[in-house]
């Protein structure tokens, strides 16, 4: 049940940002029935099944034959696994908060490689009011701050490799987190979008330091991953290599 709810929240979400996006009045955003953009195919019931929907229609509108984003069926795919995973793993209701807003950012930065400072600011806002009253910590706070010099390397040496949102967004995400799991949370969404990046510059016969992906959908996948097993993987390194942290 949990994955299902995740799909159609996905489903819904994705729609709702696309005609937030594309200047729908308030009528229009509540009232208008899903269609094709293109030929403005009216989408009939089965259509708007998340998932299933996009494979009996083959990707592409019934009608006009238009391609369909395969984002929208994988964004749905990665909601119902993250909630099915947050249920069976007791997530707090934190994480849950913090999902959908990655979850609806990781939209702007795959569609338009840039995030709308609004929702920024109320994730930053949300973090902090989270960190004071729950989650108030030095080893948090080091953390946040060794990640962030971590980064201030890497886009010296890479340039672009993380925009302002970016670092926003993981100053959040360490307000929220436990430090082993927001170190867990940076390094396998660092260590996911490098294995990305290779398998796409020999797919594409790229250079790969001139590839330029989004981020944020790496560290919302590295985020659902910290949470569900973020301290089993901390644990983990910390005695294989014999860590001091």
């Amino acid at each position: 049940m949990l994955f299902v709810i995740g799909c159609v929240i996905a489903s819904f979400v994705n729609a709702t940002l696309y005609r937030l996006d594309n200047n729908y009045n308030w009528k229009d955003l509540i009232l208008n029935r899903s269609h094709c953009e293109k030929c403005k195919h009216v989408l009939s019931w089965w259509e708007l099944i998340p998932i299933i929907g996009y494979l009996i229609l083959k990707g592409r509108c019934r009608k006009c034959k238009e391609r369909i984003s395969i984002y929208y069926p994988l964004s749905e795919l990665f909601l119902g696994i993250s909630f099915l995973l947050f249920g069976l793993y007791s997530a707090p209701l934190h994480a849950w908060i913090a999902l959908i807003f990655l979850f609806s950012l990781s939209y702007y930065d795959y569609i338009y490689r840039a995030i709308p400072q609004m929702i920024v600011h109320l994730f930053l806002i949300f973090a902090l009011i989270y960190f004071c009253g729950f989650n108030l910590n030095l080893p948090s706070l080091i953390a946040a701050a060794v990640v962030l010099i971590m980064i201030g390397i890497l886009v010296y040496f890479l340039e672009k490799s993380f925009g302002l949102g970016d670092i926003l967004l993981l100053v959040g995400l360490g307000l929220l987190s436990k430090y082993n799991e927001f170190l867990v949370l940076f390094w396998v969404g660092i260590f996911t979008a490098i294995v990305f990046c290779v398998f796409y510059s020999i797919i594409k016969k790229k250079k790969f330091l001139k590839i330029k992906i989004p981020m944020l959908p790496f560290f919302t996948f590295s985020y659902v991953i910290a949470v569900v097993f973020g301290s089993v993987i901390f644990d983990f390194l910390r005695e294989t290599f014999h860590l001091a942290i």
